[in-house]
């Protein structure tokens, strides 16, 4: 569906500042994470549960974020380098693309 389209929006944007800084801040993981879930949320039921599990880490990863972010408190180098791994803007961008399309 179009909507599903959207969230890749968002993502460019989050890609802009990964690029501008190399790496994953926390407000681009934040984003990236509410794009993923916009589009895995309409076909929970159907998802399998790797990916379920894989929104869940990121529901908890992006919690951390959004929270230190806004308590302004430092975060360790391995929660960037985990989250980097699996929720940076390009892979974002694929899972939203390829669940927008195969649907």
């Amino acid at each position: 569906m179009l909507y599903d389209f959207l969230p890749i929006i968002v993502i460019i944007t989050s890609l802009k500042g990964e690029i501008a800084r190399g790496f994953t801040g926390r407000p681009s993981l934040v984003s990236n994470i509410v794009s993923i879930s916009m589009v895995f949320l309409p076909r929970w039921d159907s998802l399998s549960w790797i990916w379920q599990w894989y929104l869940y880490i990121g529901w908890v990863l992006g919690a951390i974020a959004f929270f230190t972010y806004m308590l302004d408190e430092k975060l360790e180098g391995d929660f960037y380098i985990i989250s980097w791994l699996l929720y940076n803007s390009v892979i974002a961008t694929i899972i939203c693309l390829y669940f927008g399309v195969v649907g």
